[in-house]
């Protein structure tokens, strides 16, 4: 996830890439660790027209078509004879705005369902909904993926923006690609972990690997068990980062260091939360990134430093047993995400 501020007034939080595990051919690895400052910040890129179903005149073969939520950041071009199947549904917590005449409320009901799921594990005393709601949008195809989060993670399976503003958080958004294979239980429940850290992440900027390494644990164990791989081939060559290198790392490594980074991150974020829970590893990531790590290590777990901790990490990662810790039940059945007709 990338954090990028602009005018000192808010942030904007961005999921990095889900890797593909599905994907036999190197050319489609998809491109991680990179980092874009979008031009057109969250929310600013409505129509001009208030009219959603706006034509546009450079290609007669497509409609400009702006999600039916006003406030939607999506200028979606899809196919003039689908613009009638688009739908949205809201709850509580959000708005889907999606493709298909019968996905937007199954989508509704499996993004309240896997909220629920990472506020019990991560922030078991937050018991209100939300102030605003959070915009979930279904992109049909990468098009309109890549206009509502910008070219440079266009290869990206999912993308989290929260907008901030003095540590108040003001809106959420998560963009999904249908054309992706199974988003909703291969991409969500990844973002929508960082939509619901937002709450702690907005006022507390944490540290980079914990960050990431809670939402990780969110992903599929078929996921977890690619990145416990990739950590595994690094270990076997002493290859792999020192903890207190990792620890301290703001920004993402080099691309071909990325998928290590995220096997590292979830490694050593699984065994906190195994000496422990994860409100106390949160409160913990909380500790470290304001008071220090040796401080917030004695506090939380009784480990005497990061040195300390990196030989405890290393006792266990080369037979660690990967566990979907924080996985969400998987949605039931088969959701049609893009209209067929």
């Amino acid at each position: 996830m990338v954090r990028l501020t602009y005018g000192c007034l808010f942030t904007v939080l961005l999921a990095l890439v889900q890797f593909d595990r599905q994907s036999d051919s190197p050319s489609k690895t998809q491109a991680v660790g990179q980092t874009h400052s979008r031009t057109n910040a969250a929310f600013s890129i409505a129509p001009k027209s208030s009219n959603a179903d706006q034509v546009d005149r450079s290609d007669k073969q497509s409609l400009a078509v702006a999600c039916r939520c006003t406030k939607c950041a999506s200028l979606l071009k899809v196919p003039s004879q689908q613009r009638a199947y688009w739908q949205t549904a809201s709850s509580a917590n959000f708005t889907v705005c999606c493709p298909s005449t019968n996905c937007a409320t199954p989508v509704l009901q499996r993004c309240e369902t896997v909220r629920a799921t990472l506020i019990r594990q991560w922030l078991p005393d937050q018991k209100q909904d939300w102030g605003s709601k959070c915009y979930v949008v279904i992109h049909p195809q990468a098009a309109s993926y890549i206009q509502a989060v910008g070219r440079a993670a266009g290869e990206t399976s999912g993308c989290t923006t929260v907008k901030e503003l003095n540590g108040k958080i003001l809106s959420r958004r998560i963009d999904l690609r249908a054309d992706r294979p199974n988003p909703l239980n291969r991409t969500l429940p990844h973002e929508m972990t960082h939509a619901v850290l937002a709450e702690v992440t907005a006022a507390h900027k944490l540290p980079r690997w914990a960050d990431e390494g809670m939402a990780l644990l969110a992903d599929t164990q078929e996921k977890q068990l690619g990145h416990h791989a990739d950590l595994q081939r690094a270990l076997a060559n002493r290859s792999q980062m020192r903890v207190p290198t990792l620890l301290v790392s703001q920004e993402y490594p080099a691309v071909d260091q990325m998928q290590l980074f995220y096997g590292q991150s979830s490694s050593l974020t699984r065994m906190l939360i195994e000496q422990g829970s994860h409100a106390q590893f949160l409160q913990f990531a909380q500790d470290a990134s304001q008071h220090g790590y040796d401080q917030a290590l004695r506090k939380h777990y009784q480990i005497q430093g990061v040195l300390e901790l990196e030989r405890r990490w290393l006792k266990v990662a080369g037979q660690q047993q990967v566990a979907t810790v924080s996985q969400s039940p998987p949605s039931s059945g088969a959701i049609s995400l893009v209209s067929t007709e």
